[in-house]
């Protein structure tokens, strides 16, 4: 026997215990006012007729037949100490002495049906509930869930058969409130505290809240669910570029790159990477609703060229205030003809990831390098968020094509190569003087 059901069986006598002192004395109680009564009526103590009717009310609520003997002996015994009872009660002037109450076979007796009780408790709460589930069954529960919530959900499944059991089942083992969140998957029927057990103990799927900023990559992503164990990078890099899955989602495109919206997630560990792409994608496809697309249409984009261009918006700035105007001047740029030359197109094409880039890396031939082509790269370099696509749809006007670091985090914009090209200055002075203090 485990401690925790040696701390079960310990809290179901004390709880049966006091349950039937209370009700032994409150039955008492009465039968002393009973007897005083039939006393002062002058009838008989012993009633036949209501002994039946006791008898008849046994047989109804105990639905085991090797226990209606049993249980009907019990309780005749209570009804015999009852009536001695109320002799002594009425013999006494209403008073009984505490030793006269009930004698050492009747005390026994209710032991007897104390153990009866306590038995009844086993079969309920230790005992296998039988179920004709087709297993495995997943239950997911969140932080924060009423007790009540989670108990619905669980009974709704089919995994217990009473709602009424299983409460009370955690209420005697304290288990209501040492539930924990996750995703539980059941594979064979249980007891209502064997389920309890998994649910106190954690044994599931840990839920994780992950803030996802916007411009994270997919190979960013896939790094960032491995490490939380919610899925495996690899699975989620060859899902991502699975033309199946991707036509599946209702897209044509050669991959979810700038598909996956970022935000705040729920994810469970051990998840397959269609829930955690299928969730980001489908909030995607949930923002861009009637109204974004017909601004979309009104601008002269495809779905496809505004995640694009928005994606090159987030990875030039993550100080939001600034993103319409970064994103003015790049549409500025293409109503121009004039190529884009943003380089986060080319940091896309870094093997190794970001790095302060060099006039050799602007002249390598891609698609994606803007200041080798015209217009826009093939697609999305990242995956933008709500503000960089709201920036794009909706820039700020403007005469600026030009615009350089400032060193504080903002940038400097210019409507003139002349201008760009003296803040270009500032700012590589800037850069060469923080350098030097930095080496002092």
């Amino acid at each position: 026997m485990s401690e925790s059901r040696l701390k079960l069986y310990r809290k179901c006598v004390d709880l049966v215990d006091g349950l039937i002192i209370r009700l032994l004395r409150y039955r008492f109680k009465l039968s002393r006012k009973i007897g005083i009564e039939k006393s002062t009526l002058v009838l008989p103590r012993y009633s036949p007729d209501r002994e039946k009717k006791i008898n008849e009310r046994i047989k109804n609520n105990v639905p085991e037949r090797d226990l209606v003997l049993f249980v009907s002996k019990v309780y005749e015994r209570i009804m015999d100490a009852t009536r001695a009872f109320q002799k002594s009660s009425t013999d006494n002037g209403g008073r009984l002495p505490i030793k006269k109450a009930l004698s050492k076979r009747e005390w026994l007796l209710v032991i007897a049906f104390f153990f009866f009780v306590l038995s009844l408790l086993y079969y309920t709460f230790f005992t296998v509930n039988s179920t004709s589930l087709a297993y495995p069954v997943k239950v997911e529960i969140k932080n924060g869930e009423p007790f009540d919530v989670i108990a619905n959900r669980i009974y709704d499944r089919g995994l217990i058969p009473s709602k009424f059991n299983f409460k009370l089942a955690a209420y005697i083992s304290g288990g209501t409130k040492n539930i924990k969140a996750g995703r539980y998957t059941f594979t064979q029927d249980l007891s209502y505290l064997e389920l309890l057990n998994i649910l106190d103990e954690g044994k599931g799927d840990r839920l994780f809240e992950l803030n996802i900023g916007g411009g994270a990559s997919v190979k960013g992503l896939a790094k960032l669910f491995e490490s939380y164990k919610i899925t495996e990078a690899d699975s989620f890099i060859a899902l991502v570029d699975d033309y199946d899955y991707i036509v599946s989602k209702g897209l044509d495109e050669r991959s979810l790159e700038g598909y996956l919206l970022p935000g705040k997630y729920f994810f469970f560990e051990r998840s397959s990477a269609r829930e955690v792409a299928g969730m980001m994608v489908n909030e995607m496809t949930a923002f861009l609703n009637d109204s974004l697309r017909q601004r979309t249409i009104e601008m002269g984009f495809s779905i496809h060229q505004l995640l694009t261009l928005a994606s090159i918006v987030e990875g030039e700035t993550n100080y939001e205030p600034e993103m319409p105007t970064i994103a003015g001047v790049y549409l500025n740029r293409l109503k121009r003809g004039m190529k884009l030359q943003a380089d986060p197109t080319v940091q896309y094409l870094q093997p190794d990831g970001w790095k302060r880039l060099k006039h050799s890396d602007l002249r390598v031939e891609s698609p994606y390098n803007t200041y080798k082509v015209n217009g826009l790269p093939p697609g999305p370099i990242n995956n933008p968020g709500r503000k960089a696509i709201l920036a794009t749809l909706y820039p700020e006007e403007h005469n600026y094509i030009f615009f350089v670091a400032d060193g504080s985090g903002g940038h400097k914009f210019s409507s003139t190569f002349s201008e760009h090209q003296r803040l270009a200055r500032e700012y590589y002075k800037y850069l060469k003087e923080k350098k030097k203090n930095e080496s002092k």
